[in-house]
């Protein structure tokens, strides 16, 4: 499991991280009684216990994507693809998850509900 991890490091962050954004809003919501508000309700003075998912998006926002960067550079390193076939693979991962880490933060920064204005205001 841990060496699936490390060699698709890239790939699964985009989607951990959205989902965090999400499950963080839709806790807030329920604990608000109403769609949370950027400059209004700040997500560190909501108790409950789904509330934890914030940290959670925090350390992925800020600590993952330089974990999944790196996880994936150790991984090229210490057991670089010999073969042609597996080096395309390789770089195929790569291609794919940075299209798809910029894909999440574009779909984060133009979300209507501002969830991003929402969690770093």
């Amino acid at each position: 499991m841990l060496k699936f991890l490390r060699e698709n490091a890239l790939i699964i962050y985009p989607f951990l991280l959205i989902g965090s954004f999400y499950c963080t809003w839709f806790a807030a919501r329920y604990y608000l009684g109403h769609y949370p508000v950027a400059s209004v309700d700040d997500p560190k003075s909501i108790n409950g216990f789904w509330m934890w998912t914030y940290e959670f998006t925090y350390l992925l926002a800020f600590i993952g994507l330089p974990a999944a960067i790196l996880m994936t550079t150790c991984e090229a390193i210490t057991k670089p693809p010999t073969k042609s076939k597996q080096r395309n693979v390789f770089l195929l991962k790569l291609a794919l998850g940075a299209s798809l880490i910029t894909t999440a933060y574009w779909i984060m920064g133009n979300e209507p509900n501002d969830i991003l204005g929402w969690l770093l205001d």
